[in-house]
């Protein structure tokens, strides 16, 4: 009796330890952020299939409509190469009056018209300037005023422009290292411009009181004592043979 019980006691247990075992696998409930992720991941896959799909079918399209443009553009380049017989004999034609051009230019020289200035003559290269300063005398009185000659002779070949005023092209006297007097110190006469063509020699006279001179133009200055000096014309940094000369009492 105490077994039997024991067996029907064991009955329900037995049971209950059998759905213990059963529901460990069973599938597991999913929480609701793994279930929002798992929809976003597979809605990415799908938008991304779809993309490659779409990317697909455009570049079969592209091909297939290349394929078919090529047949049409080879017979417009076809058409394109078919020479036109009046067009090619005029292209001879052209081709054979060029040469024939280009021969007598070979030999009778290249025709080449000079280029014309139309702004005039330009400013005189100084260094196709020859400029000389001489006196009628080696002997210079300090009671009298003296006189210097400035002569230009132009070797170039095109006619040039100079400005030979006595400020701009002056004469200048030396005693050794001392600077006694320059055409340049207060000139008044201004500006005297010369157009000069080739082997032309222009002449200037300029007068010299004997006193020394300076550029602020301070009045009546000492004048040259009795000695030797010399006198120069000057142009730009190009400069005269010196003109060697006394002064006397």
């Amino acid at each position: 009796m105490e077994s039997k019980d024991r067996n029907s006691d064991s009955g329900p247990d037995n049971h209950h330890e059998w759905d213990e075992v059963v529901r460990p696998n069973q599938r597991p409930v999913v929480s609701q952020r793994t279930y929002w992720i798992r929809r976003i991941v597979a809605l990415l896959i799908l938008i991304a299939f779809i993309t490659l799909v779409v990317i697909g079918v455009k570049a079969l399209a592209k091909a297939l409509s290349s394929g078919e443009e090529k047949p049409k553009s080879t017979g417009s380049e076809q058409a394109k190469q078919t020479p036109d017989p009046a067009a090619t004999g005029t292209e001879k034609d052209s081709k054979e009056t060029e040469k024939e051009t280009d021969k007598d230019t070979d030999q009778g020289g290249t025709e080449t018209e000079p280029a014309v200035d139309a702004s005039g003559p330009q400013e005189c290269d100084v260094t196709k300037l020859e400029m000389t300063v001489t006196a009628p005398s080696t002997q210079f009185s300090s009671a009298q005023t003296n006189q210097f000659s400035v002569i230009t002779k132009y070797s170039g070949q095109e006619p040039c422009t100079i400005d030979a005023g006595p400020g701009n092209r002056p004469v200048t006297v030396f005693s050794g290292e001392d600077r006694i007097w320059s055409s340049a110190d207060c000139d008044e006469t201004g500006a005297r411009v010369l157009v000069l063509a080739n082997g032309v020699q222009d002449t200037a006279q300029m007068d010299w009181d004997m006193r020394r001179s300076e550029k602020s133009c301070t009045p009546d200055l000492a004048k040259a004592k009795p000695g030797t000096y010399r006198a120069v014309v000057t142009l730009g940094k190009t400069e005269s043979e010196p003109y060697v000369f006394n002064v006397v009492d």
